[in-house]
């Protein structure tokens, strides 16, 4: 079976169990997303994938269509410039995260003593980006997680 024809079987079966969830849309990007941690490299459509990469890939698939976070299956989630490492049990950052991140990052650049607390949110992805940037863009301060 080659790429093409396990991205259409993947999408099939994610689009089936969406129906179920009421999530639309991104099935096709998920599949390949799934085919590409299982591969270990993006495929060309045509390539022919071995019986262990499809077997990976299918056992994914299986995960996922039960509604499992594609960060559970894969291990991370990339979070503005980095991939942060996520356990099953663990909040998954969203797209709004980012926004609030860039937005706390904005805020402490030119205070004096600038204080950023990042309380009860999760892993704490926008915590850790914005002291990460921060630190970068700004020697002086004196940056800490606990």
């Amino acid at each position: 079976m080659d790429a093409d024809q396990l991205i259409k079987m993947g999408k099939r079966r994610l689009v089936a169990a969406n129906e179920r969830f009421g999530w639309k849309g991104d099935e096709e990007d998920q599949a390949w997303e799934l085919l590409i941690y299982a591969s270990g490299e993006e495929p060309d459509g045509g390539e022919e994938i071995p019986p262990g990469t499809r077997q990976r890939f299918e056992r994914m698939i299986e995960r996922r269509i039960t509604g499992e976070p594609i960060a559970y299956i894969v291990g991370w989630v990339d979070f503005r410039d980095f991939r942060l490492g996520i356990k099953p049990g663990m909040f998954v950052p969203r797209l709004t995260s980012e926004f609030l991140a860039t937005q706390a990052i904005r805020r402490l650049h030119g205070r004096h003593n600038p204080v950023h607390i990042d309380l009860a949110t999760g892993i704490g992805a926008a915590s850790h980006d914005t002291i990460l940037v921060a630190a970068c863009d700004m020697p002086f301060l004196d940056a800490a997680v606990w």
